[in-house]
Order: structure tokens, then sequence, then C-alpha cells
């Protein structure tokens, strides 16, 4: 959500760098969809990351390791 976060804020200044995050975060994605255990889980909260970061909800929620 943090990078979600950043790239929001840096849109028009630097549009490369947020076009690059985004390849970025898509390819994490297909990572963790080809490669990871417990994918669906792991997906889910990749997109409520993203969501949170888009809204601006930063910090800990309630299912993040402490």
């Amino acid at each position: 959500r943090n990078r979600v976060r950043l790239m929001c804020e840096y849109l028009f200044r630097e549009p490369r760098w947020v076009a690059q995050g985004c390849c970025a975060l898509l390819r994490d994605a297909v990572a963790v969809m080809l490669f990871e255990r417990d994918r669906a889980a792991k997906v889910r909260s990749m997109v409520v990351g993203a969501w949170h970061g888009l809204r601006g909800k930063l910090g800990r929620g309630p299912g993040d390791a402490r």
C-alpha cells in the first residue's frame, strides 16, 4: 500500500517512475500467482493493500504481522 500511495503522489511529477512501478506491481502479482503457496490469500492481500494505498489508508491493519 505504501508503494501505491507514493505512486499516487508522484503520478504527475514522475509519470515514468509511476509506470515502471505499475509494471513492477504486476510482475510481482504474476510471480505470486505462479510460484507461491496460498496464492489466493496472498493475491487478496495485495489487492486490499493496493486499495488501501489508493484510499490513503496507511499504517498497520488488523491482519498485519506485528
